[in-house]
């Protein structure tokens, strides 16, 4: 059972990073830089995305999960969702452009396609910078689940302590992943998770304390850090964001957060939201659409405009190309588990 308080999380982390994104676009329009400059810390929709994704996967997994089956289910979530995507994108720069127009340090189509490249300058779409973090968690993550439940955190530990030893001697391009400190969120979000799924809820006092220092780290990140500090990130969205998934995880295992169907549906479709709204701005300003309607009905109807073409989009995305693929996996995974067993 997904939580849904998790899930609306997700899709405000996603829309920070899209509103990040969009503040040049906006102030260009004839938008005051003082709006633009409240979304400022929007970068640090991606810490929380890594908090959550390590709360998601203790979540759902329950550390008993098979570690094949997990593994191969992530990167073929990851992949099938970024590749047409990605592809389309392509096609359309081929066709206007150029593939190298707006990347500022020169096209890394290898690193684009196969999502090994980490520098966001040198990217099809930039935010692809945060997957192969993601796919380096996941291969940790299944490491750890065949140790099976009980040995699960020694693994863990273990494992932190072999990737820590190991870092300086591997390959340049490895050790920046391997060891960078933007790891730490998904850490915090799996130390959640296992807090949650042994303990549950907390008491009113607990909760109190877990509010309270969600709100002081996460001041931190907004006030304090940015796109260079990811120390920061880490102590202000990565402990901040770790505290409120507490909270609200406690607070909807006792029925007080409701199910909110929108909302849901932007969580789920959030991924989308986090890839598309790239090839959807490059859309809109290499056609000029952008100036059209700023021109005509100013910077915030271009911002309404734009925030719900990409939510519907992206929610169309979800259920016409990510859901069938999963749906599709999971069947071929249940097929063989049958035959397997007969």
């Amino acid at each position: 059972m997904m939580l849904h308080s998790v899930q609306y999380l997700r899709a405000m982390a996603a829309l920070a990073v899209v509103l990040f994104h969009f503040r040049s676009l906006f102030v260009s329009a004839g938008g005051p830089s003082s709006v633009a400059g409240f979304f400022d810390w929007g970068h640090g929709g991606v810490p929380i995305f890594f908090v959550v994704a390590g709360f998601i996967m203790v979540w759902v997994t329950r550390l008993s999960q098979n570690p094949t089956v997990f593994v191969v289910s992530r990167f073929v979530r990851i992949y099938a969702g970024y590749l047409p995507i990605a592809l389309v994108f392509m096609l359309y720069k081929r066709c206007s452009y150029g593939l190298e127009h707006w990347i500022p340090e020169g096209l890394d189509l290898w690193g684009s396609i196969t999502l090994t490249g980490t520098n966001p300058s040198k990217l099809l779409i930039y935010p692809a910078w945060s997957l192969p973090f993601e796919l380096f968690f996941y291969v940790c993550f299944a490491i750890c689940l065949s140790a099976g439940a009980r040995n699960f955190l020694a693994a863990g530990f273990g494992l932190v302590c072999c990737v820590v030893a190991a870092g300086g001697l591997l390959p340049k391009a490895l050790t920046s992943v391997v060891m960078n400190p933007v790891n730490i969120n998904f850490l915090l979000g799996v130390g959640t998770g296992v807090i949650v799924l042994y303990f549950g809820g907390a008491r009113s006092g607990w909760r109190r304390l877990c509010g309270s220092s969600a709100a002081a780290f996460l001041a931190i990140g907004i006030v304090y850090s940015g796109p260079a500090s990811v120390w920061l990130d880490v102590l202000g969205f990565g402990v901040g964001t770790a505290a409120l998934l507490y909270l609200l995880a406690a607070l909807e295992l006792e029925g007080q957060i409701p199910p909110v169907a929108w909302l849901s549906a932007l969580g789920d479709a959030s991924y989308g939201i986090y890839l598309l709204h790239v090839p959807l701005l490059y859309v809109l300003q290499t056609l000029e659409i952008d100036a059209f309607i700023a021109y005509r009905l100013g910077p915030y109807a271009l911002a309404t405009f734009f925030l719900v073409l990409l939510c519907c989009l992206s929610v169309a995305y979800y259920r016409v190309v990510e859901l069938p693929i999963n749906r599709i996996f999971k069947r071929i995974v249940g097929r063989r588990r049958v035959t397997s067993a007969g």
